[in-house]
């Protein structure tokens, strides 16, 4: 499958050139924005992850590709090669892929201007884990609703309201604010959080910076920690958009 998944997207960056980008990383909140019909984009990252059981995650790396498929609506996959590693122990690491989600984005709604969005974003996952550490061995559903805004010149905000089903009932949410510093460099701070039916409250946030290396590449820093929870966690990345802009 994941041969078949590669081989699809080579095809698709064939024959493609740049455009401005939109991403959805490295904050935990996704844009309500989706891409053009034609288009294909990958944002991709490296990220390690401590939590308060010693566990170490490394995810080398994770991957979002997103294919413009028709106008105001984008097919999503979501790929990740991972690393659990117990910290403070001589035990060996173990890798393998967690399991694959399939999905798409989904505009309802966008205001004069692009001053305001309003998106559906779902994702199945599927059982594909490579070992019992990456998999939860039943199907899963990861459902969104993404809004923002532009706030004059500088400023931006995005709220996702989520449902999951993965082993467990949770809901949750996202509240990200923006600031351009220049046309190339961005800012932002985040609050998260979620509720699952067999957990308690969990609230986190996050802090990060992007970089517009040119008008279709784009770099990311970001870095977070739990608020009531264990948890920190560091990542870098870079996403890459493309559009088809053969007439045949």
């Amino acid at each position: 499958m994941r041969i078949i998944l590669t081989s699809i997207i080579c095809l698709l960056v064939l024959g493609i050139q740049a455009q401005e980008i939109t991403t959805d990383r490295p904050d935990q909140t996704e844009s309500p924005a989706v891409l053009a019909p034609k288009s294909f984009q990958f944002e991709t990252g490296y990220l390690v992850q401590e939590n308060g059981d010693d566990l170490r995650e490394i995810l080398l790396p994770t991957t979002l590709f997103r294919i413009g498929f028709l106008e105001n609506f984008e097919l999503r996959v979501v790929h990740e090669n991972a690393l659990h590693k117990r910290t403070g122990t001589a035990e060996s690491a173990v890798q393998g892929f967690n399991d694959l989600q399939f999905g798409f984005k989904w505009q309802l709604f966008e205001g004069a201007n692009e001053n305001f969005q309003l998106a559906l974003i779902s994702h199945a996952v599927l059982p594909t884990g490579t070992k019992p550490e990456f998999s939860l061995d039943n199907y899963g559903v990861i459902n969104k609703i993404a809004f923002g805004q532009d706030l004059g010149k500088d400023w931006s905000y995005g709220i996702n309201l989520n449902y999951d089903y993965l082993d467990a009932h949770s809901i949750g949410y996202t509240l990200a604010v923006g600031y351009g510093i220049t046309s190339k460099l961005g800012i932002y701070v985040e609050a998260f959080g979620n509720k699952s039916e067999d957990e308690d409250y969990e609230g986190f946030y996050d802090a990060g910076m992007t970089y517009l290396l040119e008008e279709n590449i784009q770099l990311d820093f970001s870095f977070g920690s739990g608020l009531n929870t264990d948890m920190n966690y560091l990542s870098v990345g870079l996403s890459w958009l493309f559009v088809n802009t053969d007439e045949n």
